[in-house]
């Protein structure tokens, strides 16, 4: 199995594992519309997100807008907004993990910009199996983000 084939799949199982009172929030690689054309073209990505929407039901959040997670306002007043209207909320408490294809580039960033703009008390988790990162050392990449300047991610 691709590497990428893989890590969908990984997604969905992680999915399953995930407990009542915990979300997933999803972000596309692709818009409303480019996802709408992808849907019809069967594309992988798109079938995992719908099965990880049947398992978790409103506790899998997809978000499809071209914003720069998580460092501007409006992608976490639109995060803030879906989890409230599913009856989650969160504060400098809660608890988080991120994973996705690009460690190093993407995952690092969307986590980063997360945790420190919602002020977040503890790091958050960068889950190196559910990444291109599959298998690295996590002393290593956690010495590659503080190079980096990312002061608020921790890895396992």
């Amino acid at each position: 199995m691709e590497r990428g084939a893989k890590l969908l799949s990984d997604y969905e199982q992680k999915a399953k594992t995930l407990g009542q009172d915990e979300v997933m929030v999803i972000i596309s690689p692709s818009d409303i519309s480019l996802i709408r054309k992808h849907k019809k073209l069967n594309k992988p990505y798109v079938q995992t997100i719908e099965r990880i929407k049947k398992i978790l039901g409103k506790r899998a959040v997809v978000l499809m807008d071209r914003l720069d997670f998580f460092d501007e306002k409006e992608a976490r007043f639109k995060l803030k907004k879906v989890l409230n209207s599913r009856g989650y909320y969160f504060d400098e408490n809660v608890l988080s993990e991120a994973y996705g294809e690009t460690l190093g580039c993407c995952v690092d960033d969307a986590a980063e910009g997360l945790n420190r703009e919602e002020k977040l008390s503890k790091k958050t988790v960068i889950k190196i199996d559910l990444t291109s990162g599959k298998g690295s050392d996590p002393e290593s990449e956690a010495s590659r983000a503080k190079k980096w300047g990312y002061k608020h991610l921790t890895f396992e």
